[in-house]
């Protein structure tokens, strides 16, 4: 039960027919059993939020050839590179051992590597400049 709304510094008594705004502050009343419903309510799916700020908005599967997402990006690669996956290329530019976290700035695009399976990259996440 939201039991106040703060609006611009002062204290208001919701109704059923109030409408929340950006920069609204509620107090709740719940019981602690509904936290978890609440969380979701107000924050949305969070984790999900935090991932894409960190891996970017979207992923590309490691397999996919670095000759396709160049001319997709209108990237310029060298004559090695080119029969490389991403995969192979994101390892080669980080030392050879990735991680997941590890991060690659290349062409304006921040890559980093958002999943692995037996030591390979099988997912990189791009986040534009």
């Amino acid at each position: 039960m939201i039991s106040a709304l703060f609006r611009n510094h002062a204290m208001l008594h919701p109704k059923g027919s109030t409408r929340l705004k950006l920069g609204d502050v509620i107090c709740v009343i719940g019981r602690s059993e509904d936290l978890y419903s609440l969380n979701r309510l107000f924050n949305g799916d969070a984790k999900l939020k935090q991932e894409r700020a960190f891996f970017g908005t979207f992923t590309l599967d490691g397999s996919a050839l670095m000759q396709d997402i160049a001319q997709a990006y209108g990237l310029t690669l060298s004559p090695g590179e080119q029969s490389m996956t991403l995969a192979e290329f994101i390892a080669l530019r980080v030392g050879g051992h990735p991680v997941i976290g590890d991060d690659v700035d290349w062409h304006g695009i921040h890559w980093v590597v958002s999943d692995m399976e037996g030591g390979k990259i099988t997912r990189v996440g791009l986040r534009l400049y």
